[in-house]
């Protein structure tokens, strides 16, 4: 019975960890990924709750690493969640941004679930993320789901 008794506090920890997660992106990432984020990029995740973000080009600033922790918290704590990451590049998308991905998903103190692919994150059916380059909009139609997210990493070389 004490095994019984350490699941359901386990389960009851992990049910407060997602719940606190789902409100504070920054708690998401220090507290189920591991990460420290420093002032502007906590302003940025914190951003992405409720409005359309741009981060201005720049080097070495984390912007790949911190979108890529907007894509593991936005699958992790909205179920049914279908997020779109793209970049200028085939090998922006896959060597940079998804590498980032794949880090964060390795990483987590708390298992996200999933299966884990090169540019791909399937939870279910219809709640996944995944990746890919193009130079037309027209790639983006076609997706249906309560919670829709757009992740353009490297978007100055993103045509309007």
């Amino acid at each position: 019975m004490i095994g019984m008794s350490n699941h359901k506090k386990n389960k009851e920890n992990i049910k407060k960890i997602v719940d606190k997660s789902k409100e504070s992106p920054v708690f998401f990432t220090h507290e189920v990924i591991g990460d420290r984020l420093w002032k502007k990029q906590r302003d940025i995740i914190n951003a992405v709750q409720e409005n359309d973000v741009s981060v201005a080009s720049c080097h070495g600033a984390g912007k790949s690493f911190i979108a890529s922790r907007i894509v593991l918290h936005g699958l992790s704590s909205y179920p049914g969640t279908q997020i779109i990451t793209t970049a200028p590049t085939d090998r922006q998308v896959r060597k940079i941004l998804w590498k980032e991905i794949a880090t964060g998903y390795n990483n987590s103190k708390i298992p996200i679930g999933g299966k884990l692919l090169t540019k791909e994150l399937q939870l279910d059916k219809d709640w996944f993320a995944f990746g890919f380059a193009t130079s037309g909009t027209n790639q983006f139609q076609g997706f249906h789901a309560k919670r829709i997210l757009v992740v353009a990493d490297e978007a100055a070389g993103i045509p309007e």
